[in-house]
C-alpha cells in the first residue's frame, strides 16, 4: 500500500513539475519520453549482447532497458531546449493546465520505466512489500495495480505503437505477450538466490488436457504432525482446467546444489485472450500433483500415492524438488522429474505455449493435446492425510534451587532447522549472515518486525554443518538469586555449562540462542549461532541487547528464548545441565536420522 501511494506521488510531483515548465515543454517532454521508450523497447535485448556474458540477463536486461531511455531522452531534451528557444503564447489558466496534463502523461512513462525496470531485475515477486498477484476466497488468481498503474500505462502505449505505423514486424505485445505479468511469474522464486534462468531444453511437454475438477487442501497440526484435508472443487465462473503434464530436467537446479526450488506461477500458459481475440494474455499456473513437502512437522518426503492428486496451492506455497523429497516423481535415470502443472483459465482459451521461470518455452501442439486425462494424470480427490506420528520430543520437570541458569520448557523444543522465529531478509544484518539462503555464523540483534515475514523476505532456516542436525530447546532464564544470574546474562563462563547428554553420554554445548523480548519498549529479536566453532563449550558470548533481565521484564507471550544445539544423527538427548550439580534436567529427545 505505501509503495502504491509513493509511485502515486511521484506522478503527481512530475506533473506539478511541468505545470510551470510551460504547455510546449510538456507537450515535448512526453514525446521524447515516448520515443525514449519505443527506443529501449526496441534495442534493450541488443544492447544487453555487449554485456550479458559478465552481468547475465537478470541485470543486464534492466540495465540496458533503463539506460537507452534515459539516455534518449536526455540527449533529445537537451537538443530541444538549444534548438527550441521560444514559446507557445497561450493564457496563464491554459497553458498551466495543458502543462500539467502533458506532465502528467510524461510522468506516468517515467514512472512506468523506471517500474519496467525493477520488476525485470532478479528479485523476488515482492516489490517493496507490493505484490502484483493475490487469491480470493475461491482460491482464483487476482491480478493488483499501483496507483494510476503507470506501469501498465507505459507497456500498453508501447504495444499500442509498435503494433501500429512505429512499430516493425514484431510487435511488443507478440514479442513480449503480457509482460508485467510475465515479469511476474519469472521472479516468483521461494529466495532471491533461486535459479532463475534455466537451460532452454530444462522443460518438456507430455500431453495436455482438459479437467473439471481441481482439490483444495486445508491444514492443520495435530500433536505436531501436519494433517491434510481434501475437498473436490470446480473451476471459478465460466473457466477450465487446462492441465499439462511436464517434464524439468535436473538441469534447471543451480550448479553449487542439486535441487530445484520453485512457486507455481514461475510455470505460465500463454495465449490469445478470449475477449479482443487477438491481445496474448499470460495465466499463472494455480495447482500442480500434489509433490507438497515441509521440513519440519514430519513431512519431509513425499507419501505413497501423494503426486496422483490434482491440487490447488496458493501463489507463495514454495516447493522442491530433490531425490530425497520428491523421489516419486523423479524418472529412473536421474535426469529429471514428471508431473502435472493446472492452470484456470476462460472457456474458449487455447494455448500457445509453456514457459517456465526465464528461459525454456514450448509450444502446446494439438497433437500433443488428449481428450481424457491419461493413466498417469493426477486427479481430483477428497479424503484426509497425516503424516506419521514422531514421537514428540518430552522435557522433563525442572530442577529445584537457583544454581543453574535456567530451565528447559517443552514449548520451542525441537528437533529441526527452522527457525522459531522467522527473520526479514530485508535487514541488512540479516543480509549479512546469510550462507545461500539459510543462517550461518552470526551474532545480531535486529528490531522484530511489525509482521512475520512472508515469502522472499522470510528467512526461516538455520544453516547445517554436513551430517548433523539442529536442536531448539526453549529455556526460561531463573531469577537473579540464580548463582550465575547476578548479571542477568548468560556469561562466557556459563555458557560452557549450558549442554546436553546423550544416552551413551556424549556431551554436546550450546553452538546457538535465539531470543525475543522488549527492549526499551521495542521488541527486538536476537540470534547468536556458531555451526562450526573451534572450542563449542566457549563459543558463546554475552548477549548484545536481549539480556535475561529483559526477557524477564517482557510478559509471556511477547517473549521467546532457546538454545541450538548441533548435534549427531540417530542420537538420543537425556539430560540438560545450565550450573553446577544438582542442575541436571531429563529430556526424552530422539533424533531422527534421516
Amino acid at each position: 500500500m505505501l509503495f502504491s501511494i509513493a509511485v502515486g506521488l511521484m506522478v503527481i510531483l512530475v506533473a506539478a513539475y511541468w505545470v510551470y515548465q510551460g504547455f510546449l515543454s510538456g507537450v515535448l517532454m512526453f514525446f521524447e519520453c515516448v520515443i525514449g521508450a519505443m527506443v529501449a523497447f526496441g534495442y534493450y535485448e541488443s544492447v544487453n549482447a555487449l554485456w550479458s556474458g559478465t552481468l547475465g540477463n537478470g541485470l543486464g536486461q534492466p540495465l540496458a532497458l533503463i539506460l537507452l531511455f534515459f539516455v534518449v531522452v536526455v540527449v533529445l531534451r537537451v537538443l530541444t531546449d538549444k534548438l527550441i528557444t521560444g514559446n507557445v503564447k497561450l493564457p496563464v489558466a491554459l497553458d498551466r493546465i495543458g502543462a500539467g496534463l502533458s506532465g502528467f502523461f510524461s510522468g506516468m512513462v517515467l514512472v512506468g520505466m523506471a517500474l519496467i525496470g525493477v520488476q525485470m531485475l532478479p528479485i523476488s515477486s515482492n516489490v517493496f512489500g507490493w505484490e502484483r498477484v493475490s487469491t480470493n476466497a475461491n482460491g482464483a488468481i487476482v491480478r493488483s495495480g499501483l496507483f494510476f498503474k503507470p506501469d501498465e500505462f507505459t507497456v500498453g502505449l508501447v504495444n499500442l505503437l509498435s503494433n501500429g505505423r512505429f512499430g516493425g514486424g514484431n510487435p511488443l505485445a507478440k514479442a513480449k505477450p503480457d509482460l508485467l505479468m510475465d515479469l511476474y511469474c519469472a521472479r516468483s522464486c521461494t529466495q532471491t538466490e533461486d535459479r532463475h534462468e534455466i537451460p532452454a531444453d530444462a522443460l518438456g511437454v507430455r500431453a495436455w488436457w482438459e479437467a473439471r475438477e481441481i482439490s483444495i487442501v486445508k491444514q492443520s497440526l495435530e500433536n505436531g504432525n501436519l494433517v491434510r484435508e481434501f475437498e473436490v472443487a470446480s473451476p471459478n465462473g465460466a473457466s477450465k482446467f487446462i492441465v499439462v503434464n511436464v517434464r524439468v530436467a535436473s538441469s534447471a537446479a543451480p550448479p553449487e546444489h542439486p535441487e530445484i526450488r520453485y512457486r507455481l506461477p514461475q510455470f505460465r500458459l500463454v495465449g490469445p485472450d478470449p475477449a479482443s481475440g487477438a491481445t496474448p494474455m499470460v495465466y499463472p499456473a494455480i495447482g500442480s500433483s500434489d509433490l507438497y513437502t515441509h521440513h519440519s512437522h514430519n513431512y519431509r518426503e513425499l507419501v505413497r500415492g501423494q503426486a496422483k492428486r490434482l491440487v490447488r496451492f496458493k501463489p507463495e506455497t514454495q516447493f522442491i524438488l530433490t531425490a530425497s523429497h520428491t523421489k516419486a516423481v523423479q524418472e529412473k535415470d536421474g535426469s529429471g522429474y514428471r508431473f502435472d502443472v493446472v492452470f484456470e483459465v476462460p472457456e474458449n482459451f487455447t494455448p500457445w505455449y509453456i514457459a517456465f521461470k526465464r528461459g525454456p518455452r514450448l509450444e502446446l501442439t494439438r497433437k500433443q493435446f488428449v481428450e481424457k486425462p491419461p493413466a498417469y494424470a493426477s486427479t481430483a480427490s477428497g479424503g484426509r492425510q497425516a503424516a506419521a506420528a514422531a514421537e514428540a520430543p518430552q522435557v522433563g520437570e525442572a530442577p529445584a534451587g537457583a544454581t543453574h541458569v535456567s530451565n528447559v520448557t517443552q514449548e520451542g523444543t525441537a528437533v529441526t532447522d527452522t527457525l522459531p522465529i522467522a527473520l526479514p531478509k530485508s535487514e541488512n544484518l540479516v543480509q549479512s549472515a546469510l550462507q545461500g539462503d539459510r543462517i550461518g555464523d552470526c551474532h545480531f540483534a535486529i528490531n522484530a518486525p511489525e509482521s512475520e515475514p512472508e515469502g522472499g523476505d522470510a528467512v526461516t532456516q538455520l544453516f547445517v554443518p554436513d551430517g548433523k542436525k539442529i536442536v531448539f530447546l526453549g529455556a526460561k532464564q531463573l531469577q537473579a538469586e540464580s548463582l550465575f544470574g547476578k548479571s542477568l546474562n548468560y556469561a562466557s563462563n556459563v555458557a560452557a555449562q549450558i549442554k546436553v547428554t546423550t544416552d551413551d553420554g556424549k556431551l554436546y554445548y550450546a553452538q546457538g540462542v535465539i531470543a525475543k523480548a522488549r527492549v526499551e519498549g521495542k521488541s527486538m529479536i536476537e540470534v547468536q549461532y556458531h555451526p562450526e566453532p573451534e572450542v563449542p563449550e566457549r563459543c558463546l558470548a554475552k548477549p548484545r541487547r536481549v539480556t535475561t533481565k529483559a526477557l524477564q521484564a517482557t510478559p509471556d507471550d511477547e517473549r521467546f528464548f532457546a538454545y541450538i544445539f548441533v548435534v549427531d544423527p540417530g542420537v538420543k538427548l537425556v539430560k540438560f545441565q545450565s550450573g553446577g550439580i544438582g542442575s541436571t534436567q531429563q529430556l526424552n529427545i530422539v533424533v531422527p536420522n534421516d
